[in-house]
């Protein structure tokens, strides 16, 4: 029930990665994603908002657990700390969160379900995504520890 809204916040892709930029540009517990370009933070968020049904999907999908320990990993050496990979990741949930209620202006039990359902899955995966993003991000810690010891 929930992929008619699944499908209207990818479509809305672009206006909830405008909300993410407006709102790390505005808080100072974004960290390092002040430094950033709006387009290096539109590319970031637009794998998780475009393509939502398909992680909502595969949520215990060992593609996905991998393309997020890489992420992770990749974040660590580019020396983005941990606490703003994490800020960034739930930013963009509660943009999505945000915008699937106020969007689902329809009463009905049966869309209310559809929004319930839609939060369900949404949280599972993010903090799937969450994990594996610091998992990855600790193996390449410890890694880059390791070559220091040596």
């Amino acid at each position: 029930m929930a992929n008619r809204l699944i499908e209207r916040i990818e479509k809305q892709w672009e206006a909830i990665a405008a909300e993410v930029i407006n709102q790390l540009r505005k808080d100072q517990e974004a960290g390092f994603y002040h430094t950033l370009s709006e387009e290096d933070v539109r590319e970031r968020a637009l794998d998780l908002v475009r393509n939502l049904g398909r992680w909502l999907d595969s949520g215990s999908d060992a593609e996905l657990h991998l393309k997020y320990e890489k992420l992770g990993a990749k974040r660590r050496r580019e020396g983005v700390p941990l606490p703003d990979v994490l800020y960034k990741i739930f930013l963009v949930k509660r943009k999505i969160r945000s915008y699937a209620m106020l969007s689902n202006l329809e009463m009905s039990a049966a869309a209310l379900y559809e929004e319930l359902e839609l939060l369900r899955r949404m949280g599972q995966c993010f903090d799937m995504i969450a994990c594996h993003i610091a998992r990855g991000y600790c193996a390449e810690e410890s890694e880059e520890e390791r070559k220091t010891a040596a």
